[in-house]
């Protein structure tokens, strides 16, 4: 006959809470470093572009690192130099749209102008942009351009072949 009376060996209580807070403790810092390499492009140490990279396209991405720089530099003090006038008037349109979107019955008269503010504040500011890298360009000498068109060139070859 079996006893019924005996208990299995096993992990005590307080163990297995403690087990439970190690794995925790672990998953977060798991997380954390995760995270961290994510953000910053992974393990090889690459980053996420420049943000004239992205505003500018093709054409900054194909500046040297030196030139981006300083095309960057130039946009930011350029910018700053408008003040908080343009964010400021960029945050009170999208704060009208907003207004704009909630209002019953809707007219999308009002929004359509807002998308439009917008649309030619932006291009104010791409304008500025291509003036700066236009005037960048200009100083440069003609090795360093002829680099930057070889660079721009191999970029379009680049996205032609990825499209066949």
């Amino acid at each position: 006959m079996a006893e019924t009376g005996k208990k299995t060996p096993g992990m005590r209580g307080w163990l297995k809470v403690l087990f439970g807070v190690s794995l925790a403790l672990n998953l977060l810092i798991l997380g954390a470093v995760g995270g961290a390499v994510m953000r910053h492009g992974g393990w090889d140490g690459r980053h996420h572009p420049p943000r004239a990279d992205m505003a500018g396209g093709p054409l900054t991405r194909a500046l040297s690192q030196k030139d981006k720089r300083a095309v960057s530099r130039e946009m930011r003090r350029t910018y700053r130099a408008d003040g908080d006038g343009g964010r400021a008037a960029y945050h009170a349109v999208m704060q009208q749209l907003v207004t704009d979107l909630r209002a019953e019955p809707f007219d999308p008269d009002p929004v359509k102008a807002h998308m439009a503010r917008m649309r030619d504040m932006l291009g104010q500011r791409v304008a500025i942009g291509q003036q700066i890298l236009l005037d960048h360009l200009a100083q440069m000498d003609p090795d360093a351009r002829h680099a930057f068109a070889a660079r721009l060139e191999e970029a379009m070859a680049r996205r032609r072949k990825g499209r066949d």
